[in-house]
């Protein structure tokens, strides 16, 4: 192999890398172009995230509040079936000496 073949051989290595280099910008670039464009959907699922953490947090305030509602309505319903039994008892014995005192009056 000749002086003017090693150069020719250099020539096209050289050449060669040229076009690798080229092409290997060329890649990161576009993997940097789709990194950014996912980069952005990342921040816009993030900040939808952050809405739906914040609608949750409302959600749970006023279920809370549902309970709370709940508990005293069921409370509520306790104390007038306590003064529902109250009132019956004394709407019975009112009738038990109703009919005593128009026993008493039929005699």
């Amino acid at each position: 192999m000749t002086q003017e073949d090693l150069e020719q051989i250099r020539t096209l290595i050289g050449a060669n890398n040229e076009v690798l280099l080229a092409a290997m910008r060329a890649i990161e670039e576009h993997v940097d172009l789709r990194f950014d464009g996912l980069d952005k959907r990342l921040d816009l699922v993030e900040r939808r995230l952050d809405r739906l953490d914040s609608r949750f947090s409302v959600f749970e305030f006023q279920m809370a509040g549902i309970g709370k509602a709940i508990t005293v309505g069921e409370k509520f319903d306790g104390e007038l079936s306590g003064t529902r039994v109250a009132q019956q008892r004394a709407i019975d014995e009112l009738a038990r000496r109703v009919a005593k005192i128009e026993q008493r009056l039929n005699q």
